[in-house]
């Protein structure tokens, strides 16, 4: 059940928040050797929404937890959340840049007097209720300090903050004089010395999976389908996508023939 009304004292329903960022889909293509190469880029975002899917599914088994979504109301796609039953809050914010929805999300729950926070900024439809805990649990063991986890690339894609340090966003989107989200994610580097600055102790956890190309989707795609054989719940949603794709892009070859998926996508 998505409310798209502005986050109020009502809303508050315990002193933790979860929010996940609306954004642009990031994700290159390769070369035409590259699995998934003709996805269509309307495919691309079916399938990000499908991740999406999964973790709201995830989150709402969360306990003493408010759920946000964050993001320009008229961008969001009605109905995209299929089968959560769990009350979410649409933050309304339209920024003009990465650095600035980042800010005025921070600013929207802890001024209702949320005292824990986890911003998520990617799509992966594979955390888990334990790696949500364990981020809420270290931000109760310092008076203050700042959770976080890097992809790969070297962006971060998730923030633990227990404290209001949307200025530290501000000052970054200042000194780019950033007018649009054409940022290709969150500077890990710039976010730690601005840490540092600030006397905050930091926790990093395990580097973090993301999706951001045709490799990356066969890798999340056979870890799905070794979660169906080692876990009663899965990313349903983004299994489904992966079922309705291979159906659209792949063609049967004759029975004595080898099928190799990644010859027809």
């Amino acid at each position: 059940m998505l409310e798209r009304n502005k986050i109020s004292n009502k809303t508050m329903q315990c002193d933790r928040a979860l929010i996940i960022l609306l954004q642009q889909i990031n994700f290159e293509r390769g070369n035409n050797k590259e699995p998934y190469f003709t996805l269509s880029w309307e495919d691309i975002d079916m399938l990000f929404y499908s991740m999406l899917n999964d973790m709201v599914d995830v989150f709402s088994g969360l306990m003493h937890v408010d759920l946000f979504l964050s993001g320009k109301s008229e961008e969001y796609q009605d109905g995209s959340l299929l089968s959560s039953n769990r009350k979410i809050t649409l933050l309304d914010i339209s920024a003009t840049s990465l650095n600035e929805h980042i800010a005025a999300s921070i600013d929207a729950v802890f001024e209702q007097g949320y005292r824990k926070l986890i911003l998520l900024l990617h799509y992966y439809p594979l955390y888990t209720i334990k790696f949500i805990d364990d981020v809420f649990a270290q931000l109760s063991f310092e008076d203050d300090c700042l959770v976080y986890g890097a992809l790969r690339s070297g962006n971060c894609c998730l923030l633990g903050l227990k404290t209001n340090y949307s200025n530290w966003f501000r000052n970054k989107n200042k000194e780019n004089n950033l007018s649009s989200f054409k940022e290709s994610g969150l500077d890990t580097d710039y976010l730690l010395r601005e840490a540092s600055n600030s006397d905050v102790i930091v926790f990093p956890v395990p580097t973090l999976k993301s999706v951001e190309n045709g490799y990356d989707i066969v890798r999340l795609k056979n870890e799905i389908v070794h979660s169906i054989n080692v876990n009663s719940q899965f990313a349903k949603h983004t299994y489904e996508a992966f079922k309705y794709i291979e159906k659209k892009y792949t063609r049967r070859k004759p029975k004595d023939e080898a099928w190799d998926i990644r010859r027809h996508i």
